[in-house]
């Protein structure tokens, strides 16, 4: 419960707005390109999450994140779209 959660390459959001409906304390930090974003606000909106959600646009291979920021990170559909090596360094 209380879960500051990390959605990196968040798409549509799908993951993070599972977590946010099931436990209204958490919030989730969705982490995209810009235009993919716009989606994902839409999708938040739309099942009145949006109070829950921060968003966080730019290139997740050059993130800088102060350590211990989040609880838990969610990576759960781009570790194919960038390859092996930069699936390590993430």
């Amino acid at each position: 419960r209380g879960a500051k959660v990390l959605d990196l390459g968040a798409g549509s959001g799908v993951w993070g707005i599972a977590i946010a409906a099931a436990d209204p304390t958490a919030t989730v930090t969705a982490q995209d390109f810009p235009a993919v974003l716009e989606i994902t606000q839409q999708y938040v909106a739309e099942r009145s999450l949006s109070e829950q959600f921060e968003f966080l646009p730019g290139d997740l291979l050059e993130l800088k994140l102060a350590e211990s920021t989040f609880d838990l990170v969610l990576v759960s559909n781009v570790l194919h779209c960038i390859g092996a090596s930069a699936a390590k360094q993430l």
